[in-house]
């Protein structure tokens, strides 16, 4: 029973997945670490983020020293390793905003399929990103719980999914495919609308405006059976019909 006892400790450190020593310090770290060896798992991440791929190498090796720890405490060795897990603090948050601004940049860049593979990962601030979140739920019909989410999207990014989906819908389910080919040029529209606007050309821009009241009209029909992408679509392109047509109308004429 002595035998047992006495080696519990050692059996229990074998199975645990961080070190015991100053874990209300170091749990977070690495739970940051498990976020990052996920990350560089992917082709883009271990390519383009030499600083991630170095800052993974650093908290592992810091791992492996509080696993040392827990065996072997000495005193000397334990308070650099303490005044080793405060220094991590600042460098989580500044490796964070260089991840942040990645996410970003594969939003904007229309990375979508990359974005996906990260909706599992275990850093809340990864999972739960616009980029990600986004890239999640423009692959589904829009619905009451992902709106918000679609509505912050650059036009840009939205027309980038929608032509995906159109590709992906057309002969396998026709009646999605007609509402995303409105829904699709709905967004186009609104694009060449704000491009034509800043460019002063108030006449062509008002053509496309014309343009894309019938297709919004359309979409109605269209998009009966998936009334979500309506609905959205319907909100967004709103201004654009209404204020806009009246602007231009008066614009175009003087």
């Amino acid at each position: 029973m002595k035998f047992i006892l006495l080696f519990l400790p050692i059996l229990l450190w074998a199975k645990a997945p961080y070190p015991f020593i100053f874990n209300s310090l170091s749990d977070t770290l690495y739970t940051h670490l498990d976020g990052y060896k996920e990350l560089l798992t992917l082709p883009y991440f271990k390519e383009n983020c030499i600083k991630l791929q170095n800052h993974a190498k650093e908290l592992e090796l810091l791992k492996a020293e509080g696993y040392t720890l827990d065996a072997d405490p000495k005193s000397s060795d334990i308070n650099l390793y303490a005044k080793s897990l405060r220094s991590q603090k600042n460098k989580i948050k500044k490796t964070n905003h260089t991840i942040a601004h990645e996410l970003t940049k594969l939003l904007k860049n229309k990375q979508y399929k990359i974005l996906i593979l990260l909706r599992d990962n275990p850093l809340d601030f990864i999972r739960t990103s616009q980029a990600v979140s986004f890239s999640v739920q423009a692959y589904q019909a829009p619905s009451p719980h992902n709106i918000d989410t679609l509505k912050q999207v650059a036009l840009e990014g939205s027309l980038g999914i929608l032509k995906e989906k159109l590709l992906f819908s057309r002969g396998k389910d026709k009646g999605l495919a007609l509402c995303l080919n409105d829904i699709a040029a709905i967004n186009y529209l609104m694009l060449q609308i704000d491009a034509m606007h800043s460019a002063k050309e108030y006449c062509k821009s008002l053509e496309y405006v014309r343009k894309l009241i019938e297709h919004s009209t359309a979409s109605r029909n269209t998009c009966q059976y998936n009334s979500s992408y309506y609905e959205l679509w319907d909100e967004r392109s709103g201004p654009y019909r209404e204020n806009t047509l009246k602007d231009l109308t008066t614009l175009c004429l003087e």
